[in-house]
């Protein structure tokens, strides 16, 4: 509009000079040139207060703006610190459950321990009578012959206790079979206790030692989260107190206060972070952990009792049992008609004539 109406101006004063009197034309001039002085002063008053009122605009939206950002920073903060907590649940409830399930295992090897402590000597015991009973019956059928009244009486006597000794053997072969086992058994129940007792003592060793460092490494990040909230409300303070106090819009911030305000802030945010990323670690290698003793709470304990035997073993005994049992067949085809000399386990044929 002053653009405008100084032009007007200028063409007035150009009509005016053209038509009137020299006189008339530097009045009118004259008269023109201070209006149009006028308007461009009052032009440069309003540009004056424009420029005045966009930069206090300018400022006022700074300081809304600065404290908005300080506002989500805390925010994020908090954020991050939920988020912190919600992993940290999270571990403890795995180790929760890991407990749990290392008292079940604890439970069930103490129950079996018992319940073998009880049937142990009770079958060793009635393995013990058998054998007894089985040593007299061996006696009873050595004393056989020795009631005979005749040769005839002597031959079925003999026959007789042929027969009974092969019973009495496979008794007495039986009890020992299952005296090893009993044995086996035993030795395999020691081993299970030493091994599971290893395995829980070093779980209960790397419990006591990572639940002290997770107890120290969440104080610090506790403390240190308290002490980067602090650093970041004075830095806030530092910023929001410098830009009201300056009559227009701050590019960069100058005072001591924001500078010192900014390196702590920047120190505690960086020790922060670096505590955050070791205490993951710690989790990631708590959880390792806990997995690795189950694995070796089940892997260090002997096989299962069905396995006590080793094939080895098993085939030895078995072809002792077949040898035994080819011994026994071709006694009893020689008996017929032959004596048999029972010494020690061992059938040896010999003639009718040689007294036994």
């Amino acid at each position: 509009a002053n653009q405008n109406r100084l032009a007007s101006v200028s063409i007035t004063l150009t009509t005016t000079a053209t038509t009137a009197t020299p006189t008339t034309t530097a009045i009118r001039y004259q008269h023109e040139l201070g209006e149009w002085q006028k308007a461009d002063d009052e032009f440069k008053a309003e540009e004056k207060e424009r420029a005045a009122g966009l930069a206090g605009a300018k400022r006022r939206s700074k300081i809304v703006l600065t404290r908005e950002e300080g506002m989500l920073k805390a925010l994020e903060l908090q954020e991050q610190k939920i988020e912190w907590l919600n992993a940290e649940l999270k571990s403890e409830k795995d180790r929760a459950k890991g407990m749990w399930d290392a008292q079940s295992r604890a439970e069930a090897v103490r129950a079996k321990q018992l319940l073998e402590a009880v049937r142990g000597p009770e079958a060793v015991t009635r393995l013990q009578d058998q054998l007894h009973l089985a040593v007299a019956e061996r006696e009873r059928a050595l004393a056989l012959p020795r009631g005979a009244r005749n040769a005839v009486e002597r031959m079925q006597l003999e026959h007789e206790k042929v027969e009974l000794l092969k019973t009495v053997r496979m008794d007495i072969f039986r009890i020992r079979e299952a005296m090893l086992e009993e044995g086996r058994r035993r030795r395999y129940l020691y081993e299970e206790e030493q091994a599971f007792s290893q395995a829980e003592l070093r779980r209960l060793r790397d419990l006591d030692e990572t639940t002290r460092e997770r107890t120290e490494c969440i104080q610090m990040i506790f403390k240190n989260y308290v002490e980067t909230t602090a650093a970041r409300d004075a830095l806030n303070d530092a910023m929001m107190e410098e830009l009201e106090g300056s009559p227009t819009e701050l590019e960069e911030y100058s005072s001591s206060a924001y500078q010192n305000s900014f390196v702590q802030h920047k120190a505690h945010s960086e020790c922060l972070e670096a505590m955050v990323t070791t205490r993951l670690a710690g989790r990631r290698r708590e959880a390792r952990g806990l997995a690795e003793n189950i694995g070796l709470a089940t892997l260090q304990v002997p096989p299962h009792p069905d396995q006590w035997m080793p094939k080895a073993e098993r085939a030895r005994h078995e072809e002792e049992l077949y040898a035994l049992k080819l011994r026994l067949d071709a006694t009893v085809r020689q008996v017929s008609g032959w004596g048999v000399y029972c010494y020690d386990f061992l059938l040896l044929p010999i003639t009718p004539s040689v007294s036994c």
